[in-house]
């Protein structure tokens, strides 16, 4: 007997793929509690990637080269462009089939600024832009947000929004096999070229930390494969292709207004179909990265009147009487 979902817009395509990625970009100027655990990106020392073991196609070094934020390109590799595209179609018993389609793109300069965009259909989307001195987010259709950036913030976002790609080997990497496909140029670059295949029997299984994400233990790889090229001097990834069908069970019942299920229908099937595809370009040659035009721009605004409201709950201020004067 299967379950019938609720059906919404993007329903449990939108959900499953924020416990596979656990992406999310703050926009605000105010920093709200995280579940950091769902997202932590990899802390790759430079002496954790083998160069000689990725050449070699050894299966853990190749996966954690993969696995590498985008903080470990930006120090290798100085500027560059980073663009990506992933479709996740998800059919689950009883629900509409749903197709949940992504494009990132990323402008780096020398300096470590950047201008990135990550749409997710023509109505969803946003951008971020560093420049050193201010921070300008946007959602789409917004005036971008300028505003001082929180202590690491740029590199975080920056992490996140490239995430996709190591998100996807994190989920998958218990059924990958790499095999070593000898020495490949990528625009001028020495590269090695790494065959992703699915492994015989898999090597573990994903990790699922907190019930929300227990769903990821049930997936079953049906069909894995890919190509990676490998920068044979940093081991970044410099192009990638990955498709990837596997099964899962489905949230029990409908799915809460939150989007993340937190129980699991063992008696129900669902699957997932994976199309992803990076590529790095421009390595080396990006202007350099500039503020948002002033018409397009606003101040990060200041919410005055949630203010006055908090300081009436705490009675610091009457509840009727509005202030004399406001900031």
């Amino acid at each position: 007997m299967t379950r019938t979902l609720e059906r919404r817009p993007g329903g449990w395509a939108v959900g499953a793929l924020s416990l596979v990625l656990g992406s999310a970009v703050p926009l605000g100027g105010c920093s709200g509690k995280e579940d950091r655990s769902a997202h932590e990106p990899d802390r790759v020392a430079p002496a954790a990637i083998d160069l000689a073991a990725v050449a070699r196609g050894e299966r853990q070094s190749t996966l954690r080269a993969l696995r590498m934020p985008h903080r470990y390109l930006a120090a290798r590799l100085g500027a560059h462009r980073v663009r990506c595209t992933s479709t996740l179609t998800t059919q689950v018993p009883a629900a509409e089939t749903q197709r949940l389609e992504q494009e990132v793109t990323m402008r780096v300069d020398a300096d470590g600024h950047y201008a990135v965009s990550k749409n997710t259909s023509p109505q969803f989307g946003h951008e971020v832009v560093w420049t050193g001195d201010w921070i300008y987010p946007r959602l789409r259709y917004s005036k971008f947000l300028r505003r001082p950036a929180r202590r690491d913030e740029p590199r975080e976002i920056a992490d996140r929004i490239y995430g996709l790609l190591p998100a996807y080997v994190r989920l998958l990497g218990p059924f990958i096999s790499v095999e070593a496909r000898g020495e490949a140029q990528h625009l001028g670059r020495s590269a090695v070229r790494a065959e992703l295949k699915l492994m015989a029997e898999p090597a573990g299984e994903p990790s699922a930390r907190g019930v929300a994400r227990q769903w990821r233990q049930t997936i079953v790889v049906k069909s894995l494969t890919g190509t990676a090229l490998l920068d044979a001097k940093t081991g970044a990834p410099l192009s990638v292709d990955l498709r990837a069908r596997w099964s899962f069970n489905p949230p029990a019942g409908s799915i809460p207004a939150t989007g993340i299920p937190t129980k699991i229908d063992r008696d129900a099937v669902g699957t997932m179909d994976l199309s992803f595809s990076q590529r790095i370009t421009n390595i080396g040659a990006v202007a350099k990265v500039t503020a948002p035009p002033e018409a397009e721009t606003i101040d990060n605004p200041r919410r005055i009147r949630l203010e006055i409201e908090r300081q009436m709950l705490t009675g610091e201020l009457p509840i009727g009487e509005p202030p004399r004067s406001t900031p």
